[in-house]
């Protein structure tokens, strides 16, 4: 089987983004451009603020569990939340996201993926995105450092490894039937 890295697959899933509490739009849109590129379908949704309950005033964080069930998304589509502000869970200082597989929603927080270099925290972002979505298709964690699905504990992992899946875990999700192979426009 062909590595499934190639530009030329798209994963039959629509991608529902739902902006969270302040953040900067211009991230939110260049997410959005990087990931049509791979999904089908890519909506941005309409701007909603933090759940204050979600906060955690000694932490200075949110719970990022709270974000999931700000949005229900359609059948065949997930829903991706996007914030800046920093995220936690009970047993960790802070996640880059989190997914619950059932509900078919994710959050990612761009609040430590920052750099002066802004191509790299778009990098960072797209790397956080298809990671917890690739949680949604059902994927775990990868032993490949490289793949998007390998856990990223630290900014050093998550800019070490690529946006697109393994080989692994893209015939993964191509013997499911969500990923298909699209034919480039003329060039």
């Amino acid at each position: 089987m062909a590595d499934r890295r190639d530009e030329g697959l798209r994963i039959e899933l629509g991608v529902l983004i739902l902006p969270i509490g302040p953040l900067d739009t211009k991230l939110i849109e260049a997410l959005a451009a990087r990931l049509k590129r791979v999904f089908r379908e890519v909506i941005v949704l309409p701007r909603t603020g933090l759940p204050p309950e979600s906060h955690d005033r000694p932490r200075k964080q949110f719970l990022a569990s709270a974000l999931l069930d700000l949005s229900e998304p359609p059948v065949g589509a997930v829903l991706l939340g996007v914030t800046g502000a920093d995220l936690f869970i009970p047993d960790l200082n802070f996640v880059f996201g989190v997914a619950d597989r059932l509900g078919r929603t994710s959050v990612i927080s761009y609040s430590r993926l920052t750099d002066p270099d802004m191509d790299r925290v778009e990098d960072r972002m797209v790397k956080e995105a298809v990671h917890e979505i690739g949680h949604l298709l059902g994927l775990d964690h990868c032993r490949d450092r490289r793949c998007v699905m390998h856990f990223s504990n630290s900014l050093p992992d998550t800019d070490f490894k690529n946006e697109n899946l393994c080989a692994i875990c893209s015939k993964m999700i191509w013997d499911r039937g969500e990923l298909r192979e699209t034919v480039a426009s003329g060039s």
